[in-house]
């Protein structure tokens, strides 16, 4: 193993660059669901709020849906809470469909291969049951008994609102999100494959889209787990023959990849808390000169009015 994470380590710059073009892939899935809402929010808080998503993504159980939450919170402030939900929620859509589609495409790509029965059946119980999740949440939004039944609760009316004009109006928005979320799949193939290719693998295109797909599997099992610590592992040692990898180097290549994701939400975590403190910083200085003009009384002049009798 030692082996393996010591030719693994020549290949690490290029994963972080991966990374960080996921992340890159985030931000822009999540600007084109706010729409021409954006001139509404200010850069700084879209960053902070992107990395604060990275962060919390990886790091927290239920990773996805903490991000998604976080930057609904932070956004509502500028946006409002209605479309501050509807774009979490059409960015969830986004991915389960991104996953779905790929793991469609993997196994149409694996038919005839040797692979081990639990690595196909779980990418057909994961197809059937994410399409069907998807399908449920785009007939759920759109039933008009149900925008009766939410008319009682006006917030989450008008956030169901937001959401079916994004799912059905804007859909223009959805593709784009749902473009980079396809494009942050390729990216992680792409991860997966030069780890491959430094353990001495030669895995074509198709074998990185397998994996990928069976990493997707993986992280899904441990959704509640930090990190997805044991599942992915698993289910990359399970796809170590579509590879042409061991079982050990395959665990080697996902402790590697790991070690990135974990780096990289850190990073992203110290960053958004680095942005938090700049924009309280500058927000201080901007009031800074009216409170001093109201205590001097507008004239330069000490106000007895905001003064103590000891001042």
């Amino acid at each position: 193993m030692l082996e393996s994470l010591r030719a693994l380590g020549q290949v690490v710059p290029l994963l972080l660059f991966f990374e960080a073009c996921r992340a890159a892939c985030e931000l822009i899935a999540t600007r084109a669901l706010i729409g021409p809402d954006i001139v509404r929010l200010p850069l700084v808080r879209l960053m902070r709020g992107q990395l604060l998503a990275q962060c919390f993504d990886v790091l927290l159980p239920a990773g996805r849906a903490a991000a998604e939450s976080s930057m609904a919170i932070l956004y509502a402030r500028d946006l409002g809470w209605p479309l501050a939900a509807a774009i979490g929620a059409a960015l969830q859509l986004a991915v389960l469909a991104a996953n779905t589609l790929w793991v469609v495409l993997a196994y149409a790509l694996s038919t005839g291969w040797e692979l081990a029965p639990a690595v196909r059946t779980g990418l057909v119980t994961y197809a059937v049951a994410i399409s069907a999740v998807v399908l449920g949440i785009a007939v759920f939004a759109a039933a008009p008994r149900v925008r009766r039944w939410c008319e009682r609760l006006p917030v989450v009316h008008a956030s169901l609102s937001r959401f079916t004009e994004i799912l059905f109006t804007a859909r223009a928005r959805l593709g784009v999100a749902l473009g980079a979320q396809l494009t942050s799949r390729v990216l992680q193939a792409l991860q997966l494959w030069a780890a491959a290719e430094a353990l001495g693998a030669a895995p074509t295109l198709a074998q990185a889209v397998l994996t990928q797909a069976v990493y997707l599997v993986g992280a899904a099992l441990g959704e509640l787990v930090p990190a997805q610590l044991g599942t992915t592992d698993a289910a990359f040692v399970l796809a170590a023959p579509a590879l042409g990898l061991t079982a050990l180097s395959a665990f080697s290549a996902t402790l590697a990849l790991h070690a990135v994701q974990v780096g990289v939400a850190l990073l992203a975590g110290l960053a958004a808390f680095w942005v938090h403190a700049w924009e309280a910083k500058r927000a201080g200085a901007a009031d800074a000169g009216p409170r001093l003009m109201t205590l001097l009384g507008g004239d330069g002049q000490p106000s007895s009015a905001h003064l103590s009798p000891d001042a």
